[in-house]
């Protein structure tokens, strides 16, 4: 048994199988698209803050 109360599975059962992976290039590629999400999510999340903030401000110059 293995950690928790779970069977580990055996090397033998493991070793059966292959595990394809995808080219260096298309993983590199991968990555760096991941990348720019990543950056575009704070500068989105950056412009959403300015913009509450913005919106904060006129209510109070506002409404008051």
């Amino acid at each position: 048994t293995g950690s928790a109360g779970q069977k580990r599975v055996p090397i033998k059962f493991l070793q059966n199988y292959k595990i394809l992976l995808p080219p260096i290039s298309l993983q590199n590629e991968f990555a760096n698209f991941v990348q720019q999400v990543d950056k575009s999510k704070v500068a989105v999340q950056k412009s959403l803050d300015e913009t509450q903030k913005l919106y904060d401000s006129l209510m109070q110059e506002y409404f008051g």
